[in-house]
C-alpha cells in the first residue's frame, strides 16, 4: 500500500521531460531547441528536441483531457510531423536539415508550417490550462506564444 501511495505521488511528466535552459537555449531533456548566430547546433539535436516537444504536448493533452482545436501532432522522435485536423493526409515536418529548398524561396517551407502547427497546439494547451487554474501554478507562461 505504501508503494502504491508513493507511486501515486510520482509526477511522470516531470520525470520523463526535463525542461530547462542552457545559456540562451531552452532545453528539453538536455536537447537544445534552436540556433543562434555564432552558436552552431546540429540539426539532429534540434530535430530530437522538437520530437520531444511534440511528445510532451501530446502526453499532457491526453493526460489532461485537452483537445487541439485545429491541428494534431504525430510524435515520431526526430522525424515528428504535424497536420491540420481537416486535412489529415497533408503532413508537415517538425524536422529540418538546414538545406535551403524551393519552398523557402517562395516564403514558407513545410517545416515552417509544421512549426506553426506545433505552436498552435502549445497555445491550445495553454488556453486549456489557463481556464483551469491550480493553486501554485501561474495562469500563463512567462513569455507569450505566437503561432
Amino acid at each position: 500500500r505504501r508503494e502504491l501511495a508513493r507511486l501515486g505521488r510520482v509526477d511522470v511528466v516531470s520525470d520523463v521531460f526535463r525542461i530547462s535552459s542552457t545559456g540562451s537555449f531552452g532545453t528539453l531533456n538536455s536537447l537544445r531547441l534552436g540556433r543562434l548566430p555564432g552558436v552552431s547546433v546540429d540539426w539532429a539535436e534540434i530535430n530530437a528536441a522538437l520530437g520531444q516537444v511534440a511528445l510532451l504536448l501530446v502526453a499532457v493533452a491526453r493526460e489532461s483531457g485537452a483537445r487541439f482545436s485545429s491541428h494534431a501532432l504525430l510524435p515520431m522522435g526526430s522525424y515528428s510531423k504535424a497536420y491540420k485536423l481537416d486535412e489529415p493526409r497533408a503532413l508537415y515536418e517538425l524536422h529540418g536539415s538546414g538545406s535551403p529548398h524551393l519552398g523557402r524561396i517562395f516564403g514558407s517551407s513545410r517545416f515552417d508550417k509544421g512549426l506553426t502547427m506545433l505552436l498552435a497546439c502549445a497555445s491550445d494547451l495553454l488556453a486549456f490550462a489557463g481556464a483551469r487554474p491550480r493553486a501554485g501554478v501561474a495562469p500563463a507562461p512567462p513569455h507569450p506564444i505566437e503561432a
